[in-house]
């Protein structure tokens, strides 16, 4: 069985005590111990928030306040975390340019060997050279005019999904319910887009 001990009926504050343990309370007067029923300590240990008091007969339980306004930034900001990884993601699977018909990776590595490329026509002057696409077929006279609509197409997909991360970031703010936000639309079709509508028919 466990106790209540009072220390301030002003207040309500108290004390929780085992009844095996009152052996450690030699001073203390059992007749100003409150017995709780199995009932009573039972809701104790469901409810209790640290902020529990004694008044009367019963406990009163405290609810916890929690800031609704903390935890809706805190989720704004944990999903505009997540469109950012998602901008990033659609910025490097890979771009479509139409006036050649190709998928054309667009990751780091291959955004510098563009840019290797190009320099090498900066030095030298134009030239033909063969290019592997992101489908691993081979342009045989990739040159001045290819790279130039490859770079401009990588370009105009990253700008257009730097637009689309920020009017989901922008709309975000507005909502009340931001943990369940849907960002999927707006984005550019990726060369990952392409393989995956392949594959499910």
């Amino acid at each position: 069985m466990f106790y209540i001990n009072i220390i301030d009926e002003k207040d309500g504050s108290f004390e929780l005590i085992d009844g095996d343990l009152l052996y450690l309370y030699p001073d203390l007067a059992q007749d100003n111990l409150i017995a709780l029923s199995n009932e009573m300590y039972q809701a104790f240990c469901a409810q209790d928030n640290g902020k529990t008091k004694w008044i009367g007969d019963k406990f009163v339980f405290e609810e916890t306040v929690v800031d609704l306004t903390a935890l809706l930034e805190q989720q704004r900001e944990e999903v505009r975390s997540k469109i950012n990884e998602f901008r990033d993601l659609k910025n490097r699977s890979g771009v479509y340019v139409e006036a050649l018909g190709k998928w054309f990776d667009n990751d780091d590595m291959a955004y510098q060997n563009l840019l290797g490329f190009k320099a090498s026509l900066d030095l030298i002057g134009d030239y033909k050279t063969a290019w592997i696409c992101a489908d691993n077929s081979v342009i045989s006279d990739f040159d001045k005019a290819k790279l130039t609509a490859v770079i401009t197409q990588i370009m105009q997909d990253k700008t257009a999904n730097v637009q689309n991360a920020l009017r989901h970031k922008m709309a975000l703010a507005h909502l009340d319910d931001p943990a369940n936000y849907d960002y999927s639309d707006g984005w550019t079709r990726t060369y990952d887009d392409y393989l995956a509508e392949q594959t499910n028919g």
